[in-house]
């Protein structure tokens, strides 16, 4: 009967040495996991931003040197749909990169008195934008040529991705046959 109490006493001490090894190992789990999240914090603030309107001079200039289509698209910031057509959309097809030797795309708040260069360099609002291209709902895509001028029909609103890549590819094909028979 004297030995069961040392033995007791060498396996709570086991007991003990092995708990705190799993502390030890629970820890730098845990600090692993803090540098993943911080890690996946910096990839998801490096996300793909829809580029704003800023000079269409200027990107009538680049459009001109590689046949691209400019797509304009007026947003709002309180638009559900806006911000739904950028994630499922607009986002994916920045990020993927084969929509870049074909389109030129611009987001305008349509409600925005922030200046603009206008396709003939003057200094314009995006709601004045808005209203010159008659737009009345958002979202609205609008196909643009060199001149600013409509090249495709445009495309009101967003439902859901399912048909809107077709139409999408459908309407930037249409523009870019439009602006290659330009003068």
């Amino acid at each position: 009967m004297i030995p069961l109490p040392l033995v007791s006493s060498v396996i709570s001490f086991k007991n003990l040495y092995v708990c705190s090894e799993i502390i030890v190992f629970l820890r730098k789990c845990l600090f692993i996991l803090c540098l993943s999240y911080i890690a996946a914090g910096s990839v998801l603030a490096a996300e793909v931003r829809v580029p704003l309107a800023r000079d269409f001079e200027a990107d009538a200039r680049a459009g001109l040197i590689s046949n691209t289509v400019i797509l304009l698209y007026f947003s709002s910031p309180d638009c559900r749909y806006c911000m739904k057509l950028e994630e499922a959309v607009l986002k994916p097809m920045l990020k993927s990169g084969d929509y870049d030797s074909q389109v030129l795309l611009r987001k305008i708040n349509w409600r925005s008195s922030a200046m603009v260069k206008d396709f003939f360099g003057q200094s314009v609002s995006l709601h004045f934008l808005a209203e010159r291209y008659a737009v009345k709902v958002t979202p609205t895509l609008v196909f643009v040529g060199r001149d600013g001028r409509e090249v495709a029909p445009r495309i009101l609103g967003f439902q859901s991705a399912d048909f809107f890549w077709f139409y999408l590819d459908q309407r930037i094909a249409q523009s870019r046959l439009e602006i290659l028979n330009e003068p």
